[in-house]
């Protein structure tokens, strides 16, 4: 999936909604054009990521390509850790 501009946190959790049910290999959630992430998206990825990890096979991946913005607000709230293992200082 692919986002730009202000990511609407509706569509981005009914976006992730539709990929918890798809059968593939990996997921790429591509944030790359996003500019405004909100606080309610940041908790649609984190539950998503959370879900994804119990009841996806280990042969199964998610690939998430974020923004600055992005990456700024996970970082902000701590989530960047929970959800790649390091803080984004590290990247």
């Amino acid at each position: 999936m692919r986002a730009r501009g202000a990511l609407d946190a509706a569509m981005f959790a009914a976006a992730l909604a539709c990929a918890a049910e798809l059968e593939a290999w990996s997921v790429v959630i591509d944030l790359l054009g996003v500019e405004v992430f909100s606080l309610e998206a940041a908790s649609a990825l984190l539950s998503y990521r959370r879900a994804a990890g119990v009841a996806v096979p280990a042969h199964r991946r998610l690939v998430l390509l974020p923004s600055p913005a992005v990456t700024r607000k996970l970082d902000l709230l701590g989530l960047t850790a929970v959800l790649f293992g390091f803080t984004a200082s590290a990247v």
